[in-house]
């Protein structure tokens, strides 16, 4: 891991392969860790950077008394884009991290390589129905979207059955580039 500083807090980060940037965000219930089934398959096709978003292990702690804004995650993504020379990138989110990049992508679409492209809705067969009816709203209101749904597999598809995962979301790339 490779760390960087932005406004003043420290990142851990990796990064792996060539070519277009694809940048995994964990959701509020992890940290990098969480796209170890993901990083090296994607890397053979894009340049992949995982990183731990502030307040994320190994990141330092949230501090008593301090916001958790998803304001300062976009700004975050933002300035780790910058430094590495990431923009424009395809944006891989789980859970709260696809508000978080859909938030981003509306705020900074010139450094969002996936904006152009159709949104892929992607939600695991055994999830519970709440997470089924966001995904109904999602598709019904999102332009261009796409749907899949990840056999054998809860809210942590990614985790749950990596390999249809990856093979879903590469595909949806390929189909999009």
């Amino acid at each position: 891991m490779a760390s960087v500083a932005l406004h003043g807090t420290g990142f851990e980060y990796s990064e792996d392969g060539s070519g277009e940037p694809l940048v995994f965000v964990h959701g509020s219930a992890s940290d990098y860790r969480t796209w170890q089934g993901q990083h090296a398959a994607f890397a053979r096709h894009f340049r992949t950077i995982v990183y731990s978003r502030r307040y994320h292990w190994p990141n330092e702690p949230i501090p008593a008394g301090v916001d958790y804004s998803m304001a300062g995650h976009v700004e975050d993504l933002k300035a780790l884009l910058h430094l590495l020379d990431a923009a424009p990138a395809h944006l891989v989110g789980h859970s709260y991290a696809e508000l978080l990049g859909s938030g981003f992508s509306a705020l900074r679409a010139d450094q969002v390589r996936s904006v152009q492209a159709p949104t892929l809705l992607v939600t695991g067969a055994r999830s519970v129905d709440l997470f089924h009816r966001l995904t109904d709203r999602l598709d019904a209101l999102l332009l261009h979207a796409e749907r899949v749904e990840i056999p054998n597999a809860l809210h942590s598809v990614h985790e749950d059955n990596a390999s249809a995962y990856n093979a879903a979301v590469l595909g949806f790339l390929a189909r999009h580039r």
